[in-house]
């Protein structure tokens, strides 16, 4: 019998499991045929295995620009069951729950709950650690690339590789892949009024902010921790998980060309950038097998780190008009 707290009324949609790729499609577009007013999908891209690229957006007015948006990314490393699960808890909460509905009229809020739908349906069928696309390359048992290796801010510098074979793969050009190149139309279309871009991964639970590319910090690097220390307080609040936060490069200790966060924040000019590592945290082997008890806990912090975002973020637009 599952907990009350583990359903979504709307389709019988339970929270706390990691759902399949198709269950997700059919859960969204029953969520947007429900509540018309303020959801609507649309497919941003095709994948290789033509599989629609899903992009949820939340809003009381779609067609005023007038107001702050916030995107969210997940799901690009397909074994990281987590990201989505939470990601779509989030949806949820937004919109079928009264509590959260002044956040929908403030804030215009774009999901890709699962940007990598040809990767995350082959860890579910073949390969449960399956990280990349599904695309070939010129390598005939070779597939796929890493999505977060992509992207056009540093991209085939330090911490991937030109090897087709590699798991960081970063692709024979910027935005190869139709999964980043969706993202990088619908962002860009979008970025005068996106104030807040979230990448979540799981696992390693942290935040951090540019850059990953190289071991500078951001030029803008208080206004970035000020918000985060505000966010990672009310996260920890949760169940009393603590997320370690900082820069990119020295809290992981470990430099990334290519990466999505990265990309927004200096192709988009999205000064709020963020990668969100979900828990656990980083001592455990093989942390992206999460069990399904770990689902809840994860996206209720995320959920209310979620809710401190948009309160600075819309607090910010209002003083500043912008």
């Amino acid at each position: 019998m599952e907990n009350d707290d583990d359903l979504l009324l709307l389709q019988n949609f339970i929270y706390g499991k990691f759902h399949t790729w198709d269950e997700i499609c059919v859960f969204l577009k029953s969520l947007a045929k429900e509540y018309p007013q303020w959801v609507n999908i649309e497919a941003i891209g095709t994948t290789f295995e033509q599989r629609s690229i899903f992009m949820v957006t939340i809003s009381s007015s779609f067609d005023n620009a007038d107001k702050p948006s916030i995107f969210i990314e997940a799901g690009m490393h397909a074994r990281e069951w987590l990201a989505p699960a939470v990601v779509m808890y989030s949806i949820g909460q937004l919109v079928t729950n009264s509590l959260y509905w002044k956040l929908i009229e403030e804030t215009r809020w774009y999901f890709v709950p699962v940007a990598n739908p040809d990767g995350y349906a082959y860890s579910h069928t073949t390969d449960r650690l399956w990280r990349k696309t599904r695309s070939p390359t010129l390598f005939p048992y070779c597939f796929g690339i890493d999505c977060n290796r992509n992207f056009d801010s540093h991209w085939s510098e330090a911490g991937s590789s030109k090897n087709p074979c590699s798991a960081v793969y970063h692709g024979p050009e910027p935005f190869s892949e139709p999964e980043t190149s969706a993202i990088k139309e619908i962002v860009t279309r979008n970025a005068s009024h996106i104030k807040l871009f979230l990448s979540v991964h799981s696992y390693g639970q942290a935040i951090v902010y540019p850059w990953s590319h190289d071991t500078n910090n951001s030029d803008d690097l208080e206004d970035l921790e000020k918000i985060v220390k505000e966010v990672v307080k009310s996260m920890e609040s949760i169940n009393g998980n603590l997320y370690r936060y900082g820069n990119a490069y020295k809290l992981t200790n470990c430099l990334a060309g290519g990466t999505s966060f990265d990309w927004a924040k200096e192709k988009a000019g999205i000064k709020y950038s963020y990668t969100i590592e979900l828990p656990p945290d980083n001592t455990r082997s093989l942390g992206f097998l999460a069990e399904r008890n770990e689902i809840l806990p994860a996206a209720k912090e995320f959920f209310d780190g979620l809710q401190t975002f948009q309160k600075c973020i819309h607090k910010e637009f209002l003083q500043n008009g912008n």
